[in-house]
């Protein structure tokens, strides 16, 4: 796993999250559908394990995840929301 994550890639796990939705999630980071999905497959090769697990209707937060994710948006809390 690399020491430094691309802080673009955090905040688009963030905003899919919160969306649940590749379309709302891209549309809100103004990035195609096929750009974000893009970024979080190089994310979760970085971290050497999935955030996500698509379903038929929607996406789901892995128990990993739901980790990685709350220790992100701790920072953004402490520092402020992630820019790129």
């Amino acid at each position: 796993m690399s020491e430094f994550i691309d802080v673009k890639l955090k905040w688009a796990a963030i905003m899919l999250a919160d969306e649940l939705s590749y379309a709302g999630a891209a549309q809100r980071l103004n990035v195609t559908p096929s750009e974000l999905k893009i970024q979080i497959a190089e994310l979760e090769t970085q971290l050497c394990f999935h955030i996500f697990r698509p379903n038929q209707d929607h996406i789901e937060v892995t128990d990993e995840g739901r980790f990685f994710l709350s220790a992100c948006r701790k920072v953004s809390v402490l520092h402020g929301p992630f820019r790129s």
